[in-house]
């Protein structure tokens, strides 16, 4: 799907690599992090919002960050064995949006299961 428009992408991926490692060097930090969404290795990771939920897209994975949702983290969390209920998940949500907006940056899944793992034994 899509149109052929004649561009090398793995050439322009170096010249993107080229670019921030110029810039890291002058700023002492990347424009985009290895695990942002945008561009590269993790240009198949989706940004959730409310359409996460549709048939018609299903990522392979998700950026964990500000704007995800409790399906997001819900879909993170029980597909690695842990049962939450929905009063929990909210906690859990809420835990996880404060994180990535007090560091800055999107979160690992384990990072996601640590938290959810932190609520679940306050119960």
């Amino acid at each position: 799907m899509g149109f052929a428009v004649g561009v090398d992408q793995e050439s322009l991926r170096e010249v993107y690599a080229r670019v921030d490692q110029l810039i890291a060097e002058e700023l002492g930090t990347s424009l985009m992090p290895p695990n942002c969404p945008i561009f590269g290795e993790s240009l198949s990771i989706h940004t959730p919002g409310t359409h996460v939920t549709a048939e018609e897209f299903r990522a392979a994975e998700f950026s964990v960050n500000v704007y995800c949702g409790r399906t997001t983290v819900k879909r993170i969390v029980e597909e690695r064995g842990i049962s939450v209920d929905d009063e929990a998940m909210r906690v859990v949500t809420s835990r996880v949006k404060d994180r990535s907006a007090s560091t800055g940056r999107v979160l690992t899944y384990d990072e996601v299961v640590d938290i959810a793992k932190e609520v679940l034994q306050r119960r």
